[in-house]
């Protein structure tokens, strides 16, 4: 499903009203009128800093399910080398064994992507 589909009926909604949709950092759709372009994850992401490039390219993008992480998983995250993949490190595996990184379901996607589309959460 791409983000467009998932996120049809919000973005159709501002469209009735004619107002412009951003899309805030931690992934609402919201008035783009109504938004500060510094919260928006349009702006400043590619060259020409047109956010409508960078709307149509997230649109067009595989919608992917937020990760959920504790602020002990995000922080245990940060000590490891994003450019790795999380199933690099064997410690990691074992503890998503045991019940941690329970939203984690790409074991292949790098430390990296993992932390930029996650959500933290108070610990338990």
């Amino acid at each position: 499903m791409l983000n467009i589909e998932k996120y049809k009926e919000e973005i159709l909604e501002l469209a009735k009203k004619e107002l412009n949709y951003a899309v805030t950092k931690t992934g609402k759709i919201v008035s783009c009128f109504d938004n500060d372009c510094d919260k928006c994850m349009f702006h400043k992401q590619n060259i020409s800093n047109k956010c409508d490039v960078a709307k149509i390219i997230w649109n067009l993008q595989e919608y992917k399910e937020k990760i959920t992480l504790t602020r002990f998983e995000y922080d245990l995250l940060e000590a490891f080398p994003n450019h790795n993949k999380f199933n690099y490190f064997k410690p990691l595996k074992s503890m998503k064994l045991r019940g941690y990184f329970k939203s984690i379901k790409d074991e292949n996607m790098t430390i990296k992507e993992i932390m930029n589309n996650c959500e933290v959460v108070q610990d338990d």
